[in-house]
């Protein structure tokens, strides 16, 4: 399951797209990420598919868990805390709190892939399930180096993770869209997805 201020959607595609290699896979059509759509997605999970890629949103307390509590992920991804719906929840810290709401149930069988450059997403510590941190620095568990900017053709870098690094071309411009990439690598060597 993926949640997060920004880069949702993009995420869960990236996601499906590194999934879908190896597993028969669905994923939220379109960004029917509320509790209407999210239902509507798992009910289109059919006996075939070995994995699911939901997308979550939120705009109040308990939303997250209500639709974590449908979902039951074995894996989440927070793309980043950012400013949405802070009318609603009062400040950042509100928004961080909100997102965690997906781990309420996780235990050690879980995985927590977080934004490790996220002031505080990255300072997440000594949980009770296996948290992963993406990001630009090399203080996260995996991330980005020798970035070239090929303008409106995308990015191409560097993805180093715990087992060594390859080379990855992005076709969609722009360094957030790294980050998102970078998601989406994370969750694949999650699920045992070579390079």
């Amino acid at each position: 399951s993926i949640t997060g201020s920004v880069g949702k959607t993009t995420t869960k595609d990236l996601v499906y797209a590194v999934i879908a290699e190896k597993y028969k896979t669905h994923k939220t059509p379109n960004n029917f990420n509320n509790d209407i759509g999210v239902p509507l997605t798992v009910f289109g999970i059919e006996k075939e598919h070995e994995a699911a890629v939901i997308e979550m949103g939120m705009n109040h307390f308990g939303e997250i868990s209500y639709l974590a509590g449908i979902v039951k992920p074995d894996v989440a991804i927070i793309t980043n805390i950012g400013m949405s719906h802070i009318e609603n929840l009062g400040s950042q810290e509100g928004i961080f709190k909100a997102k965690m709401e997906i781990t309420e149930n996780f235990t050690d069988a879980n995985t927590l892939i977080v934004n490790g450059d996220d002031k505080f997403l990255g300072n997440i510590s000594d949980t009770p399930y296996k948290l992963v941190k993406f990001g630009m620095s090399d203080t996260n568990d995996v991330y980005a180096k020798d970035i070239e900017n090929k303008g409106l053709s995308g990015m191409d870098f560097t993805v180093v993770h715990p087992d060594g690094e390859f080379r990855c071309s992005l076709k969609q411009p722009g360094e957030h869209n790294i980050y998102n990439a970078l998601a989406a690598v994370c969750a694949g060597l999650n699920m045992g997805l070579a390079e």
